[in-house]
């Protein structure tokens, strides 16, 4: 990273090490919608490695590793076609017919996973747009429902939550908005502050759901 330089702004020409330290302003560029739009690698930068902590250690590594299982990624890819789909209102999901796309370390995120099924429905027989018409017929059909996930893995947590949060916000900048979940997950939770339900509280004001592993794992054998 030490042979980037800024090429805007406050530091322009200082290398990006510069940037990082002056964390008032770099809350304030996060905040700016032209930032990612305009400087797309210095702002993967910022995402990858503005975290106080590392998140490349062997618990975390493993953590991703699970996500390589099938059955693992087809549970939760179920689970979440379920929750989803009762948010979105949607019926007549085909879940057997589930089947998943995953990708690590995607702008940030540790996990990022496309959940998809058949979906009935009734539609015209001849492709019919034009609005009701009741001189054309009918006939259940198909099509493809898809849904995301867009995951952090943390081993453990403890009462540096809220810079887990703030730097799930930035992420959230260059994230779709609409038709995803954005999830926490977790070995450990340990807080001399919160409870494990005050934390998810916590996450849940910004839309972040935040489950311990343990949990998801009961939830999709449920």
């Amino acid at each position: 990273m030490s042979d980037d330089l800024v090429p805007f702004g406050k530091h322009r020409g200082q290398p990006l090490e510069v940037l990082m330290a002056d964390r008032e302003y770099l809350e304030w560029l996060m905040a700016q919608p032209w930032f990612a739009a305009k400087y797309q690698k210095v702002y993967n930068i910022v995402i990858n490695y503005g975290s106080t902590e590392s998140a490349s250690t062997p618990e975390h590594n493993a953590m991703q590793a699970r996500f390589l299982d099938e059955g693992i990624r087809k549970s939760v890819a179920v689970k979440l076609l379920q929750v989803r789909s009762t948010l979105d209102k949607e019926q007549d999901l085909i879940l057997d017919s589930t089947t998943t796309k995953f990708i690590f370390e995607h702008k940030g995120w540790d996990v990022v996973l496309k959940a998809s099924c058949q979906q009935r429905y009734m539609g015209y027989l001849d492709d019919y747009t034009g609005g009701i018409d009741p001189t054309k017929k009918t006939a259940e059909k198909l099509r493809s429902y898809d849904t995301y996930a867009y995951m952090e893995l943390k081993p453990s947590i403890g009462d540096d939550y809220p810079a887990i949060l703030r730097n799930i916000k930035k992420r959230l900048l260059s994230t779709p908005s609409t038709n995803r979940e954005i999830m926490l997950l977790a070995d450990i939770f340990q807080s001399q502050v919160v409870s494990l339900d005050q934390a998810k509280e916590f996450f849940g004001t910004s839309g972040v759901v935040f489950l311990l592993w343990e949990e998801l794992i009961s939830a999709i054998n449920s």
